[in-house]
């Protein structure tokens, strides 16, 4: 509860059940200590964490995995692969493959994150002129993508993530020192361009922080942790609006995914779906106990029921940790 108080130099568990390096994880949304883990050796494992063992093995390709994500109650997963360059949905439990399309020709790793809420899936790669894009993917029809982005001719992989209650990506490249903002929408473009942070080091890795863990009376809508060569940096997303130490803001805040689980491990893999519960934002700028309740009803396109939050610029602050 009060964080680290040592140095980690031990596990806590050990999971073996790899014949190679692995180098995928993925934690169910909704169904307590249930992981997904992807390795070299093509094989999927579903982990019941508690029991320390691996409660379901699939491999459903022969090729190296790239990326590995859970839709919004883990039902599916997707998954995209190297060398036939593709992108996959699959049924969680058997491995099925439920849809499958050829997504991008580049010859480097490509990338993908599920937006949740919206229900559509962002794959981040490059052309067959090695130029990074980005396409976007509707689960309804899945032959060819809804939307083709080009980023760039920087030459690293990108890391996605997504904000599910504000249907913001964040994209940040291995090597650089920028992360660029994209919103997700409905229409015929389903994706638009913000603004983005950038800054003088560059970075070996990024970390999204919960939004149980951001300040709200400072209006932040983001909090990375970047790691640089020999340091690591908080990087603050945040909306300039003067009221917001005094008010809560609810169009930024709305209900977000709680901590407490929808689904016990044992419930997943006898065969039951849930939506992960969700936690009320304003006891965060209350200073009372944050409401926890059973996920909205998603509405009929599949699109968040929460309106997204204008593409404002935000002020970004870096300090030093």
């Amino acid at each position: 509860e009060d964080g680290l108080s040592e140095h980690i130099t031990e596990p806590t568990l050990t999971l073996s059940g790899h014949g190679k390096k692995c180098g995928i994880l993925s934690w169910h949304p909704s169904a307590q200590n249930v992981l997904a883990s992807a390795g070299t050796d093509s094989v999927i494992n579903l982990w019941d964490v508690e029991a320390g063992k691996a409660k379901a093995t699939m491999k459903p390709f022969s090729t190296l995995m790239t990326s590995l994500n859970w839709n919004l109650d883990g039902s599916l997963m997707n998954v995209t692969t190297k060398e036939d360059k593709r992108v996959h949905v699959l049924d969680s439990r058997s491995g099925a493959i439920v849809a499958s399309a050829d997504s991008h020709p580049g010859s480097k790793t490509q990338r993908s994150v599920w937006a949740k809420r919206r229900d559509v899936i962002v794959t981040l790669g490059f052309d067959k002129k090695q130029h990074r894009q980005l396409m976007v993917w509707d689960l309804r029809n899945m032959e060819k993508p809804q939307h083709i982005e080009d980023i760039d001719q920087q030459s690293s992989v990108m890391m996605p993530f997504v904000d599910e209650d504000t249907n913001m990506l964040y994209v940040g490249g291995k090597g650089e020192s920028s992360i660029r903002y994209y919103e997700l929408w409905n229409g015929p473009t389903p994706i638009v361009a913000c603004a983005g942070y950038s800054s003088t080091e560059p970075q070996k890795g990024l970390c999204l922080m919960p939004k149980s863990e951001l300040n709200v009376k400072d209006c932040e809508l983001g909090r990375f942790y970047k790691l640089g060569n020999k340091t690591m940096h908080t990087i603050s997303m945040q909306l300039p609006r003067k009221e917001s130490a005094m008010e809560f803001q609810e169009d930024v805040y709305p209900p977000t995914f709680a901590k407490t689980p929808a689904l016990t491990s044992d419930a997943f893999f006898a065969g039951e779906n849930s939506a992960p519960k969700e936690m009320d934002m304003r006891g965060l700028f209350d200073g009372t106990e944050c409401e926890i309740r059973d996920s909205a009803a998603a509405s009929p396109d599949g699109a968040s029921p929460v309106r997204p939050v204008a593409p404002t610029p935000p002020v970004v602050q870096s300090p030093t940790a």
